[in-house]
């Protein structure tokens, strides 16, 4: 047989068949091949081969979201050329972890919670939280355990957690919230499949998600009405009370969640099967009658570098969450990028880049990803951190990716302005039951939480700017950071002002920024500013763009 030289294109593109192929059969694998079947399995795989072939060959083709330039502004923003229309999307921290200490605040338990254990019982973690004063000035008063369940039963709108939330002014409102929901959601916690192996378990209660989630959802932030959220239950604690029970009990409560609690809630990320669990949260925002009107896509994924177990990884027989490779090595990355182009495909509201077709009207895809390692430069080396970064560029060069909400790592990390597109490689912990301990060696990170408020072109989905508000957790409950706070220091057991605090938060961010990003000078920098006119009430970084060129 005469065998003839194939074009380097072409037989790339016989390469990436093959492996899709296989991938496929990795990720939709059947119980039986019924023709209804194979013609699903085969439309997922061209899917999956047409979303992935351009950037493979090499061949480009005209971008599908006839997006707008943009350019730099007399005063270092960047204007778009179409409008001044935005979405403005809130993100609440990244680690929200919503169990042990902070479960034992809310009123129901199950049998034997204060027992569970890693390093302590849980409710040793919650004396560690209540052993110090608020530093409000009326410390008598400061609620005991049974107080602060009260408080946060839900009732009448009160809420012992997020008091400080709730008070927090932001104009405009944002138009959509996104939570990444770290901890089991079930009733049960003795399931014969616990995973035992498991150092440390999240649980919070299926009958605490009302009174823990409402008054998150609620709130308006000074708007006619509150705007929608969406909960990413994509992460390393999602199933830590067992399969049965995530089956069972997380995913009925979940599937439930907008009849039980609010409308305006939307889970995303976890699900009985692949097919399930890759599906992205769809909502329209803004409003159409001011060409504001914006279709956002959020899909959700787990790394194996996040502490994301591999037994995990959903398929089309087995619940769980879409669990990526450790993103350590460029194969991983490669690995990686075919299993989030398998979810885009399947499920993408919108043609794949390599088509001629048009939106109709805007669209932004958001991407969730729990990655890393905790505690950054601990536990990776400059390897690790490339391979992330190359993952999350690739995200927004084949995949048209508009945000990455990066998350894991349980303080803040750095920021990137790659080709007019955010990413965010880490978001810090929001709430967690931290704050009555401090183990060796994470002196040297500033663990203020923060939250993250990004606006977006609406026409282009371009990063436009980001404001950050520093946030701590003052005995079970969130607060904002201002110069008078009084922060806890556990090892030396004093409240200690720090004004300086927030300005340190902006310089770690911006040192974090040049490790993430690779660039020693990057396009944009955190500046603290004491007050701001769209956030009042304390400090903010704002986001500042540094010189003229984009990459």
């Amino acid at each position: 047989m005469l065998l003839l030289p194939l074009p380097l294109p072409l037989m790339k593109l016989l390469a990436f068949s093959a492996t899709t192929l296989l991938l496929t059969t990795r990720t939709f694998p059947s119980q039986s091949y019924s023709p209804r079947l194979l013609l699903t399995r085969s439309q997922a795989t061209l899917q999956i081969l047409l979303s992935g072939v351009w950037g493979w060959t090499g061949i480009k083709t005209p971008s599908t979201n006839k997006r707008m330039s943009t350019t730099m502004s007399s005063d270092g923003e960047r204007g778009e050329t179409d409008s001044r229309k935005r979405i403005r999307i809130l993100l609440n921290g990244g680690d929200n972890m919503l169990g042990r200490a902070i479960q034992l605040s809310f009123p129901v338990q199950a049998p034997g919670e204060e027992e569970i254990r890693d390093s302590c019982t849980a409710s040793h973690y919650v004396s560690l939280a209540l052993n110090h004063p608020s530093g409000h000035g009326d410390d008598d008063k400061d609620p005991s355990l049974a107080e602060i369940r009260k408080r946060n039963n839900g009732q009448q709108g009160e809420s012992y957690l997020w008091d400080g939330y709730k008070h927090i002014s932001i104009r405009p409102a944002p138009d959509l919230r996104i939570l990444n929901f770290e901890s089991a959601i079930t009733r049960s916690i003795a399931n014969p499949d616990l995973p035992l192996w498991k150092g440390i378990r999240y649980h919070t209660h299926v009958d605490n998600l009302d009174a823990m989630l409402r008054p998150f959802v609620e709130t308006n932030h000074g708007a006619a009405q509150a705007s929608p959220v969406v909960l990413s239950l994509s992460n390393n604690h999602v199933m830590d009370y067992g399969r049965t029970a995530f089956e069972e009990e997380t995913l009925p409560a979940v599937s439930e969640i907008q009849d039980s609690i609010s409308p305006l809630l939307h889970t995303v990320g976890s699900g009985s099967n692949w097919q399930k669990a890759s599906q992205p949260a769809e909502i329209s925002v803004g409003d159409p009658e001011e060409g504001v009107a914006v279709d956002c896509e959020i899909f959700a994924f787990a790394s194996g570098c996040s502490g994301t177990p591999e037994e995990w990884a959903a398929s089309a027989r087995q619940s769980g969450v879409v669990r990526l490779p450790s993103l350590y090595s460029q194969r991983a990355v490669e690995e990686a990028m075919l299993i989030v182009k398998g979810a885009f495909a399947a499920h993408s509201q919108t043609s794949p880049p390599s088509s001629s077709s048009s939106r109709e009207r805007p669209h932004i895809r958001i991407v969730s990803v729990h990655m890393g390692p905790n505690w950054a430069l601990k536990h990776e080396g400059s390897e690790e951190i490339a391979a992330r970064r190359e993952f999350a560029h690739r995200l927004i060069d084949e995949c048209d990716v508009d945000l990455i909400y990066g998350h894991s790592s349980h303080h803040v990390r750095g920021m990137e302005v790659y080709k007019g597109k955010l990413i965010l490689y880490g978001t810090g912990d929001m709430i967690n039951d931290y704050e009555g301990f401090e183990n060796r060696g994470e002196e040297q990170f500033n663990k203020l939480g923060a939250i993250y408020v990004v606006d977006m072109n609406t026409a282009s989905g371009d990063f436009v700017q980001a404001k950050i508000v520093p946030m701590f957790m003052n005995r079970l409950r969130i607060e904002r950071f201002t110069p008078s706070s009084k922060l806890w220091k556990p090892n030396e057991r004093i409240l200690q002002v720090d004004p300086q605090k927030s300005v340190d938060l902006a310089r770690f961010i911006n040192q974090l920024s040049r490790t993430d990003s690779g660039v020693e000078q990057p396009q944009m920098v955190l500046e603290h500013v004491d007050e701001d006119d769209e956030i009042p009430g304390g400090p903010v970084l704002v986001s500042k763009w540094v010189g003229t060129a984009r990459e």
